[in-house]
């Protein structure tokens, strides 16, 4: 966590120790979740954000913090301050909302058990041992647990509060680079009491939604004492390029289950895995939303677009990219491909990409990059090689499954080569510095262009394991842009002067993880050892505790600095490595809590 030189090694069969108060802090929440509902904890287990879907809203949260201020969506250090809160919060002992335990001591030992279970040990000051739990059901409901034992020969007391500082709002939904944003409700929380069946709930009444919940001492309801009636004011969205690599890693968790988990689990993980993986392609043709034909920069999880009809070219690739794979994957799923294949949403798509093509040069616009940048000349080369990729990957597709489709392989197919061919006509240019050939990053199709190189640009990087060059010419030039895209001669995207520089973005200053990525690949193309080994160290050393990753990172120590919950680079790590995966987590029963706090929902309201 931060340390090029530290020897550790990640063992996720015992627990994670943390010590804030002897410099080992945590530096990301425990994160759990279960049937649409995800809690952020503290390393105490202090609820900081519970979050759950509204069919209006999209996803609305119960938080330690306020509202979102939505006069400042257009102020990126606000936005980027705000997404801090929690990891502000994460290792203070008073910070967090349900069930505390007071006087506790420093050191706490934190497991996570099972994908909706984190289990808390640690001691008060009184000497008592506490085992707290906290797990999301089936049903969504949060519950936390606490029993304590004396582990003195004298009486102790040991305090614990229900602590309701806490509000209930939608989600910000705010961006570094903004796209548009959804207006935001009001904000008013008001707490009631139910003295008679020892419950409480909080209710947003501009928001439709609430969070009730009771306290139980022993399994039986206990009193809420000392509680009053109280009003006060008060990122989760989807890219379908984020989306592609993230599903891309649970095909290949699938396909590599047997060794990635315990007999025992198989059955379970496998389940989940075919409903999300099936169940994200519906959302995507058949939920997400499109009012201008084409897919939009980022949904919420409604199916509504985030942003205004801003047109990025690789979104319209990815979602036709994931049907052709899943396909690949599932065989026996030709009536489910076919139905979406004769939905329209792929013909339409296909119309509108092609009805932008650019006649004079055969090139293919877009409004933004793929890291959500505006272009300052329309044609973008990873974008193109991700579309050439695609259409190879749909003709294909097409031919094997039954469709009225089928007279349209051949067209696809012819396009797919035109693209190729224009592509490398209009973006092979000799650099003046270097007098190498390399691929520019923009062009204009008329001899303007810009140099440059992203960690958000994916598709670049694969392009020879795809097979998109087909002579030694092409080949050297891609060699020739990976090398100055992954040194500091890529001024404006490669973040140097300390032990863990790389590849990052003018999107979010630093090194990122996704770069990181890169250079991994690279060096395994070339079969640098050396230099992949260099680049894995860098990735152990940024990863957090719990083995994701940031956006980016600091270039001195591997601290996340932007965006600790991003799961694009985790997932494009892990697929690379899956089919060798680490030592697995050991499951451990737990023990019943004697002091436990559940929030539940009512049947026909919206809450969480």
């Amino acid at each position: 966590m931060g340390s090029l030189s530290s020897t550790q090694q990640w063992d996720y069969s015992t627990p994670e120790v943390f010590d804030p108060k002897h410099g080992n802090k945590a530096n990301k929440t425990i994160d759990i979740g279960q049937n649409g509902s995800t809690l952020s904890a503290n390393i105490y287990g202090r609820a900081l954000q519970l979050s759950a879907y509204h069919p209006h809203h999209g996803i609305i949260v119960a938080a330690s913090y306020e509202q979102f201020d939505g006069t400042r969506y257009y102020d990126p250090l606000y936005v980027r301050d705000y997404r801090k809160r929690m990891l502000q919060m994460v290792n203070e002992e008073n910070e967090g909302f349900g069930l505390c335990i007071a006087n506790i001591g420093s050191r706490t030992a934190v497991e996570l058990s099972e994908l909706n279970t984190a289990c808390f040990d640690f001691d008060t000051r009184e000497s008592a041992a506490v085992r707290y739990v906290v797990s999301v059901d089936e049903k969504g409901r949060l519950n936390q647990r606490a029993h304590i034992v004396n582990t003195t020969s004298q009486e102790i007391q040991v305090e614990y509060q229900v602590n309701l500082r806490v509000s209930v709002h939608r989600a910000s939904y705010g961006q570094l680079t903004e796209g548009g944003p959804i207006p935001l409700p009001e904000c008013e929380n008001a707490l009631e009491v139910n003295d008679k069946e020892c419950s409480f709930i909080i209710r947003n009444k501009f928001l439709g939604a609430h969070l009730i919940g009771q306290l139980d001492l022993n399994g039986i309801p206990a009193p809420l004492i000392g509680l009053t009636d109280i009003t006060q004011p008060a990122l989760p969205l989807g890219w379908n390029r984020d989306n592609y690599w993230q599903w891309r890693l649970l095909l290949l968790t699938r396909r590599n289950l047997t060794s990635l988990v315990t007999p025992a689990a198989y059955n379970q993980y496998m389940r989940l895995l075919d409903q999300t993986i099936k169940g994200h392609l519906e959302w995507v043709f058949f939920k997400a939303e499109r009012p201008h034909k084409f897919w939009h920069r980022s949904y919420i999880i409604t199916g509504k677009p985030k942003d205004g009809p801003v047109y990025q070219l690789d979104q319209q690739c990815y979602p036709m990219l994931e049907l052709c794979d899943y396909f690949s994957e599932y065989p026996s799923e030709s009536r489910f491909v076919e139905r979406i294949l004769s939905s329209q949403v792929v013909t339409e798509i296909l119309d509108h990409i092609t009805s932008k093509r650019d006649l004079a040069t055969g090139l293919f616009p877009t409004d933004e990059t793929p890291g959500d940048d505006e272009v300052i000349y329309p044609f973008h080369f990873s974008s193109h090689v991700l579309l050439w990729y695609t259409l190879c990957q749909l003709a294909d597709l097409i031919r094997s499954v039954p469709t009225t489709l089928g007279g349209l392989a051949d067209r696809i197919k012819s396009l797919a080569d035109e693209i190729r061919t224009q592509t490398m006509q209009h973006f092979l240019i000799a650099d003046p510095d270097s007098g190498h050939i390399k691929i520019a990053y923009l062009v204009d199709g008329h001899g303007k262009h810009t140099f440059y190189h992203d960690g958000n640009d994916i598709p670049t990087a694969f392009a020879a394991n795809w097979g998109f060059f087909s002579t030694n010419k092409e080949l050297e030039a891609w060699y020739n842009t990976m090398s100055y895209a992954l040194s500091e001669e890529n001024s404006l995207g490669y973040s140097s002067g300390g032990s863990f520089a790389g590849l990052g973005s003018v999107h979010s200053q630093g090194p990122w993880p996704l770069g990181y990525f890169q250079e991994m690949l690279y060096a395994d193309v070339r079969g640098d050892k050396r230099a992949k080994a260099n680049a894995l160290q860098r990735i152990i050393g940024a990863m957090q505790w719990d083995g994701t990753f940031g956006e980016a990172v600091n270039v001195m120590t591997g601290e996340t600095t932007s965006k600790a919950w991003f799961s694009w680079p985790g997932s494009m790590i892990a697929a690379a490595i899956i089919d060798s995966p680490g030592q697995k987590t050991s499951k451990q029963a737990m023990k019943p809590a004697n002091i436990g706090i559940v929030y539940r929902s009512s049947v026909g309201v919206p809450s969480l």
